[in-house]
């Protein structure tokens, strides 16, 4: 005889912006750090990103059900939010949130900075300006933080941006960090530039 058990736990709480008001529309996510549910390979890298999702309500708060016993990490995003307000915010994470899985975790504040944005020009090694180049920005800091060799998906970009017909092209929606931004062109070496600082 074998009894299964349905998690009862969930993850609770508000996102806010640095002026302490509540972020409505924002897409929250709970990723598994270690537990139950950790696999390798592709799996491990999805549920490393996102066991459980959701978006904040009209106050800010958000709740994940029914989530399994093991440590999980919060993400919120402005960048993947449904309302063009919520752009304007970067991403922020929190790490070694531990889960029971018979009892709720609450009142976790989670606060969503302003975005930056990258632009600059794509040129070719006489200076002439490169139009249709695809530009990608990554995530150093958190580059470092890899345990594994997945690539976590928080810190990269959904889809590239590409350079207009001049060159130049901005990247918005930036969370506050140090970038490695590359231009790829198909038929040519890809130009990078290290160390990209964006504030707030």
């Amino acid at each position: 005889r074998l009894d299964l058990i349905i998690p009862d736990s969930s993850i609770s709480g508000v996102v806010r912006n640095a002026n302490g008001e509540p972020v409505k529309g924002v897409l929250v996510r709970a990723g598994i750090e270690k537990g139950g549910l950790e696999a390798d390979g592709l799996l491990g890298m999805i549920l490393k990103n996102g066991v459980s999702e959701t978006r904040t309500d009209a106050e800010g708060r958000f709740e994940l059900p029914n989530v399994s016993e093991g440590t999980y990490r919060l993400t919120a995003s402005g960048r993947e939010g449904r309302r063009s307000e919520t752009k304007k915010y970067g991403s922020v994470a929190l790490g070694g949130i531990q889960v029971d899985g018979r009892t709720p975790v609450q009142d976790i504040v989670l606060l969503l900075p302003l975005a930056g944005s990258i632009t600059g020009t794509v040129i070719d090694g006489n200076g002439n300006p490169l139009g249709g180049a695809e530009v990608h920005f990554r995530d150093v800091g958190r580059a470092k933080e890899k345990k594994t060799g997945l690539m976590d998906f928080f810190g990269m970009q959904v889809r590239p941006e590409r350079s207009g017909p001049d060159g130049s092209f901005k990247i918005s929606g930036v969370t506050p960090g140090t970038y490695r931004v590359e231009a790829e062109l198909e038929g040519r070496s890809p130009g990078i530039a290290d160390n990209v600082e964006v504030s707030e």
